[in-house]
């Protein structure tokens, strides 16, 4: 195997472990608790993982295509 293809199964292996790990503390919440807030200002941990779940997707959908250009149109 070469570097690149062991980086990229590494890279993977831990993507795929951190998600199980979420998944798995999320598990524990009771779903009416999902949309809880401390207060006005917090975020629920349902909000949270939207965003980051649209973050993420955005992040690594079209990269070279939509990053790309931002980059070179200086955004």
């Amino acid at each position: 195997m070469n570097h690149t293809s062991n980086y990229l199964k590494s890279s993977l292996d831990l993507l795929h472990s951190y998600k199980n790990l979420g998944e798995k503390a999320m598990e524990q919440v009771p779903e009416e608790k999902l949309f809880w807030q401390y207060n006005e200002e917090s975020n629920s941990m349902a909000t949270i993982v939207k965003h980051l779940s649209g973050n993420m997707h955005s992040r690594w959908t079209d990269f070279f295509d939509h990053r790309w250009r931002k980059t070179l149109a200086g955004a």
